[in-house]
């Protein structure tokens, strides 16, 4: 079932839609939900992993529209360029829940050096692979800098590790 919705719409807000399943003339079955009118994530892509904004917005099915407009005028009040993950569009956060694949267009590898703001952390995090806080954190190369299976690497050393 493909639908739109209407071009006034804002992000955040949610539409209730419905169904009926009419047979011979008569109302056997009504469907009734609702939507969020979501931001595509869209960062700029032509340098794939350099920061496209400042900040990483992570939003969830509990962002409503007053929430977003909050966030939204904090952000540019602050002067930060900001992009957004929405995990209930893209069905998880660091891969999609139902088939275990990276997003065809990620936010991994787009923000180190950058802020990751998880407006719903309990279960924001529950989404969030080790790997991909390891990434946000230490660089893309963290694999090859840092050896897990020794207390040495040529970057990173086992004291600076202990004082944090």
């Amino acid at each position: 079932l493909d639908f739109a919705l209407v071009a006034d719409c804002q992000l955040y807000e949610a539409h209730a839609w419905r169904v009926e399943l009419v047979w011979r003339g008569k109302c056997v079955q009504v469907l009734r939900r609702t939507v969020r009118n979501t931001p595509i994530y869209a960062p700029a892509l032509d340098a794939p992993f350099d920061r496209s904004a400042d900040v990483l917005l992570v939003t969830g099915r509990h962002m409503g529209r007053q929430q977003f407009v909050v966030w939204a005028a904090m952000m540019r009040a602050l002067g930060l360029r900001f992009d957004i993950w929405d995990v209930e569009r893209y069905k998880g956060l660091s891969y999609h829940g139902a088939t275990r694949e990276r997003h065809r267009v990620s936010w991994v590898g787009r923000y180190h050096g950058g802020v990751v703001v998880l407006t719903e952390a309990t279960a924001h995090l529950k989404l969030l692979h080790a790997q991909d806080i390891n990434e946000h954190f230490l660089g893309p190369s963290w694999r090859t800098d840092f050896d897990v299976t020794s207390t040495s690497s040529s970057r990173y050393h086992h004291a600076d590790l202990q004082s944090g």
